[in-house]
């Protein structure tokens, strides 16, 4: 098992190589998305940790992938990378539900879906071009009826990977 670092500070790269050191971690370490996507492309990555945050799995090439299953984007910085795997990696279908819709505009690579995670009270984007999540707690009165009901497995399900195409959001019973 090997974890790739990513991070632009070379003062944190090296802090994580002297405590991976000590630990007898398996590790490699990039400054940037270029040579991160260098290294994956290499093989032998099974976690990437991106600007010291979050922890993904990989190392193989899914049909489909989706970044965490609870979370969001801790920055710009990984919302960026997500982009940049998603484009060099367009044999996997990519899902991410995020309350930072703006960090994710523009030109995205067609195998990465990403939709708005709406919570009750949480203000909506103005623009409907992307999928929305609404989390039913008893609370969410934006839900009409139109909405996707999430059955609560993305293994067996999947149709998050499609909900743009398919012109629908989703709904999920709070968990």
């Amino acid at each position: 098992m090997t974890t790739l670092f990513v991070d632009d500070d070379e003062g944190i790269l090296a802090m994580y190589q002297s405590q991976c050191e000590e630990a007898g971690i398996d590790a490699l370490f990039a400054p940037d998305a270029d040579e991160a996507i260098r290294i994956i492309r290499e093989g032998g990555v099974t976690h990437v940790i991106c600007d010291g945050k979050i922890p993904v799995s990989y190392g193989h090439h899914p049909a489909f992938f989706r970044w965490h299953v609870s979370g969001d984007c801790p920055d710009r910085l990984y919302a960026k990378m997500v982009v940049i795997i998603a484009r060099n990696f367009p044999e996997t279908k990519f899902l991410i539900f995020t309350k930072r819709y703006d960090w994710f505009k523009g030109r995205l690579p067609a195998n990465l879906s990403v939709v708005f995670s709406c919570w009750p009270g949480l203000e909506l984007p103005k623009s409907r071009s992307i999928p929305r999540a609404y989390m039913q707690d008893g609370t969410e009165t934006r839900v009409n009826g139109s909405e996707l009901e999430c059955p609560g497995n993305c293994e067996t399900c999947g149709m998050c990977w499609s909900l743009k195409k398919a012109g629908k959001n989703v709904v999920f019973e709070k968990h």
